[in-house]
């Protein structure tokens, strides 16, 4: 039986809104319209590159192996929303992929690095798409669309390297929330409508039955709020992930094996939704909740 979780812990790299992001040994930050860079050796900043467009302002901060990418909206109720990208961490981004409104969004788990070439994004919103980029972020292109209704939006996704498994986390309802996982991720992108079958996007949220053999499940159930996450951390043998629900009993922290997916709770009584993971040299797991 997992123990209560008793001790409240300071957030460990960043804050609250995920907008800072490590790349090139840099804590990379931005403010509205200002990108900042951050020497954690000497404490020194420097001024970084320029948004795409003098009407883009931040919302989101993501690094991969060669490219800082920031996350803009345009400076206006109903502007869209748009990718940029640097290489050089000087100059100014260039515009990759632009998302459509207001309404199309990203989180902070919404980039995924495959490999240097392969990057995928995946929209938080209604009719929610992923997006795959095979050249370094340079250009992108729709992979697949979920079905209306399906699932409410995606939360993002991480990718295990070590086990060439991508684990995909939707959202909200019961029947909505699942953490969807595939371990050929070559197959997702020559065969998308596959894939898109087998994790149950093709069909309404009340009739949905994603595959089991790429769903995973906690005490046997594949579609619940236990399965409704946010971000996802990879440490030792396990993949850890608590639940981004509200509930005055406690939400709790769940792992999966990260070969065989067995799952089992190791926290309970935690209090707002978890938000953010992070693991320290220590070997302390941290969590950031939200209020409730």
């Amino acid at each position: 039986m997992a123990e209560p979780y008793q001790e409240a812990l300071p957030l460990v790299h960043g804050d609250m809104e995920y907008s800072i992001a490590h790349w090139n040994n840099l804590i990379w930050g931005a403010n509205h319209k200002t990108v900042t860079s951050y020497d954690p050796d000497d404490y020194s900043s420097t001024a970084g590159p320029s948004f795409a467009s003098a009407d883009h302002v931040f919302l989101k901060m993501y690094a991969t192996t060669d490219a800082l990418y920031a996350f803009t909206r345009d400076d206006g109720e109903s502007g869209t929303h748009q990718l940029e990208r640097t290489t050089t961490g000087t100059g100014t981004f260039t515009e990759v992929l632009e998302i459509g409104t207001e309404e199309n969004f990203g989180l902070h788990r919404s980039l995924v690095e495959i490999d240097s070439d392969t990057l995928l994004f995946f929209e938080y919103e209604e009719a929610t798409r992923v997006w795959v980029s095979t050249d370094s972020g340079e250009n992108w292109s729709v992979l697949l669309t979920a079905f209306t209704g399906s699932v409410r939006h995606f939360h993002g996704a991480i990718y295990d390297a070590a086990n060439a498994t991508l684990y995909v986390m939707t959202g909200d309802t019961d029947d909505e929330s699942t953490i969807l996982f595939c371990d050929d991720v070559p197959d997702l992108l020559a065969n998308a409508g596959t894939w898109r079958t087998a994790w149950g996007l093709d069909q309404d949220a009340s009739t949905r039955t994603p595959s089991t053999s790429y769903t995973l499940a906690v005490s046997g159930v594949y579609q619940s709020q236990a399965t409704r996450a946010v971000d996802m951390i990879c440490v030792g043998d396990y993949i850890y992930w608590g639940e981004d629900t509200s509930t005055t009993a406690g939400v709790k922290i769940h792992r999966a094996h990260r070969t065989t997916h067995a799952t089992e709770t190791v926290a309970t009584g935690l209090h707002g939704q978890a938000w953010k993971l992070d693991y320290s040299a220590e070997g302390v797991l941290a969590l950031a909740t939200n209020s409730i």
